[in-house]
This record gives structure tokens, C-alpha cells and sequence, in this order.
């Protein structure tokens, strides 16, 4: 995703974080900016698989609730179906005996169903970790959603917590010990999907681009902005 250097932020930023951190506002305005961008980086990678899934002939659905997802997985087709978030309402838990206290629904980020019926559920981290108590909330979440899955008649199905930007396991920041068993590479969870449903290559490519914009916007935001001021 491209830095927006331009944006003017709701919020006054002498009363930003940033700006007690460097008492700078010019520095608080691009700390706080790229910071932004980061976080959109991850709803990017998630648009960009379901771009690429399209690309490549996968009957992709957005946005799908828990009677889309049984009707497509009772259906005698036998393709790959992607779901490109999918909802799963405090009343379907309820049927299958599975608690939800505080909302309405769980959302998921992305769930396919492979051409044999198993079921792969996936959330994406655009990095190599993230925190452990937002961690451990999600594993909680996704356990829930195999159970409402077993109790849909789905027998095959497993949970994974995608590193995106993360080679090797062994060297991801994820501390909770919970959560490991779920985390997987990016070439991990693409090997689980029938050749050809992603092209990682592509979808790197494309933010490698965005990669290059973004230093350049960043280096002339100094030079202009704030050398000047130093």
C-alpha cells in the first residue's frame, strides 16, 4: 500500500504518542502515517490473495455467512470455493453448542473449501507475529470455528495462522505457546491449496512496487519537511 503523506488527521497530533516520543510534529505526523499504512498493509494482502485466487479460476465468494458456506459445501461441486471473509452469526454457534459471550458473530478472514471437502481456514498476518494476548484471542476464535465446522458435518478441516513475510517458524516473534501449532508460512499454506491457486510470486511482486514508492515518498517527506527544521 502506497504512504499517503497528504492525509490530514482527524485526531491533533501534539496529542499523539508520537509526538511525546519526539515532541516533533512533522516527526509525529510521518511516524504516525506510516504506522497507519502498516495496518492497512494487512487488509491489502488480504485483498491481494483473493485478487489472486480470482486470477487463477478459483470460484471465489466475499463476504459469505454460515448458511452460504453449508449450502456451497453440501453442493455435489467439486471445486475449489473461496470465501473471502466469512461470518459465522452468535446463533449458528449457538446451535452447535459453542459460546459467544461479548459479540454478535466471529469473523474469519478466508476459508476454502478444497475440491475433496476439506476445509482450510485461514487468518493472514502481513509479518512474522504479532502479540500474544491478540494472539491467543484469535486461536480461541478459530477453535470455535472447527467446531461449528464439526458440527456442519465438516470432517476434515484445520486452523492456520499465516506469517505472510515469515521464511521460517523457527525465527517467528509469536510467543504464545497456543498459537504455534496454528502458525504457517506463506508457502506452507499455498502447498495446502491444489497447484496453482495463488501466485505468491505475483501478489510479493506487486508490494515490492509499492515498496520502492514508499521509500522515495518517505526520504523527499524528510528532506522537504523536516531537515529543514533540525
Amino acid at each position: 500500500m502506497i504512504i499517503n503523506l497528504n492525509k490530514s488527521d482527524k485526531a491533533p497530533i501534539g496529542h499523539s504518542g508520537y509526538y511525546r516520543l519526539t515532541g516533533c510534529e512533522k516527526l509525529a505526523y510521518l511516524f504516525r502515517r506510516v504506522q497507519a499504512t502498516v495496518i492497512s498493509n494487512g487488509s491489502e494482502l488480504e485483498r491481494m490473495i483473493c485478487g489472486s485466487a480470482i486470477q487463477s479460476g478459483v470460484k471465489v465468494l466475499q463476504g459469505g455467512q454460515s448458511e452460504d458456506f453449508i449450502s456451497h459445501f453440501r453442493s455435489t461441486e467439486s471445486c475449489l470455493v473461496y470465501f473471502d471473509k466469512l461470518h459465522i452469526s452468535k446463533s449458528a454457534l449457538a446451535e452447535a453448542g459453542v459460546p459467544l459471550a461479548s459479540k454478535n458473530r466471529i469473523s474469519v478472514d478466508g476459508v476454502w473449501i478444497l475440491p475433496d471437502k476439506s476445509v482450510l481456514v485461514c487468518e493472514y498476518k502481513d509479518g512474522d507475529g504479532f502479540d500474544t494476548k491478540k494472539s491467543d484471542a484469535e486461536i480461541k476464535s478459530l477453535q470455535k470455528i472447527l467446531k461449528w465446522l464439526d458440527f456442519s458435518g465438516v470432517k476434515s478441516r484445520r486452523a492456520i495462522m499465516v506469517l505472510w513475510n515469515c521464511d521460517d517458524l523457527k525465527e517467528s516473534s509469536v510467543k504464545s505457546r497456543e498459537a504455534r501449532k496454528y502458525l504457517a508460512t506463506a508457502q506452507d499454506f499455498i502447498d495446502l491449496l491444489p497447484l496453482g491457486s495463488l501466485n505468491r510470486q505475483e501478489i510479493n511482486e506487486e508490494r515490492y512496487l509499492h515498496r520502492i514508492q514508499n521509500k522515495r515518498l518517505i526520504v523527499e517527506y524528510i528532506q522537504e519537511q523536516i531537515l529543514e527544521i533540525l
